[in-house]
């Protein structure tokens, strides 16, 4: 028996399966909304994520989140000519 996701429930970009629980909760986490939104929102709008997308109100493709060495490297500053 396993247990979490096999290679098979990979998600995949192109459609969304709302038989996989672990790929509705991948893209409930991508769209930002819980797994009943994707689920209702794919079962009117059909298993392609842009349509999904626009349902929520969400934009299609997402936004890419920063990772933490942009946000170290953009919070570390120059030291100014002042500074000396």
């Amino acid at each position: 028996m396993s247990y979490g996701p096999s290679l098979e429930s990979t998600p995949s970009r192109d459609r969304i399966n709302l038989d996989d629980p672990y790929e509705v909760r991948n893209w409930s986490k991508l769209f930002g909304v819980s797994d009943l939104d994707v689920a209702i929102a794919v079962r009117n709008a059909g298993p392609k994520p842009a349509d999904v997308a626009f349902v929520l109100g969400r934009p299609w493709p997402p936004a890419r989140r920063p990772r933490i060495t942009d946000i170290l490297r953009d919070s570390v500053r120059a030291p100014d000519s002042n500074d000396a």
